[in-house]
């Protein structure tokens, strides 16, 4: 039987994520992390055995359980972006990986990373810009369908920042549309099999991998079309990513 951690590290998107994800920590020299939205632990995976040292945390408890079972190395706990039990000033590194737009309240999330963060600290973040909202509306997704309040432009989010004392290091459009459809047809077939409660929660992995024959056959069909879509990352234009990734850094 396959484990929701097997499940979600092939998902197309979670994989090019995290790998995008590592190459920003890299380049930006960021050897520490706290890893918000954890969900069952693939990128604090990915990010350890790179020598990142990552703690992490999601709001779902069993999420958190599948972390801290695949992960041996970090540390996971159950909590929220809003309320870090971190003191002012000590994290050199978070990531956030498609979280932000699961908040009503963006800029609080923002002002508390902001809060955590030493001067000069970095926050790594992926969210869905309007191609993605596209695309999954397209399928007959809405946005509200998958617990997103809404898709931001580069401009939007820079509006947030202000007072936050973060500023945009680095900025680009990633993950193309292939990535965004494999995302929403699996969306949209998640809907019809579990409702979409079980979407918004982020909980698929977990209610799919209690069926061997659903189980397998994802799994099957995303490692396919993960080289496809890698394949696509590299020729089509930035202009069609569906996908910010940002990187913030801490003003002095």
């Amino acid at each position: 039987m396959l484990t929701p951690y097997d499940l979600g590290s092939v998902s197309p998107g979670t994989r090019l994520r995290a790998r995008l994800i590592e190459a920003a920590l890299e380049r930006h020299k960021v050897d520490q992390v706290l890893d918000c939205g954890c969900g069952v632990g693939i990128l604090a995976k990915r990010l350890s055995h790179a020598g990142i040292n990552v703690v992490g945390f999601d709001i779902n408890p069993e999420l958190v359980f599948q972390a801290a079972f695949n992960n041996s190395d970090g540390g996971f706990f159950v909590g929220h972006i809003e309320h870090l039990p971190f003191r002012s000033g000590t994290l050199s590194g978070i990531t956030a990986a498609d979280v932000i737009e699961h908040l009503p309240e963006v800029k609080r999330g923002l002002g508390e990373l902001a809060r955590a963060l030493v001067p000069g600290g970095k926050v790594v973040i992926t969210t869905p810009n309007h191609n993605f909202e596209r695309i999954f509306r397209l399928l007959g997704v809405a946005q509200v369908d998958i617990g997103h309040y809404r898709t931001f432009s580069r401009a939007e989010l820079e509006a947030m920042l202000d007072g936050l004392s973060l500023e945009i290091a680095e900025h680009s459009h990633v993950c193309n549309p292939g990535v965004a459809g494999a995302d929403a047809i699996v969306a949209r077939l998640a809907i019809m099999r579990y409702g979409k409660q079980t979407v918004k929660e982020s909980a698929m992995a977990l209610d799919t991998s209690s069926s061997a024959l659903l189980s397998w056959a994802y799994y099957l069909i995303c490692r396919i079309i993960y080289p496809v879509l890698c394949a696509l990352e590299c020729v089509l234009p930035s202009s069609w990513g569906t996908e910010n990734l940002i990187v913030l850094s801490r003003l002095d």
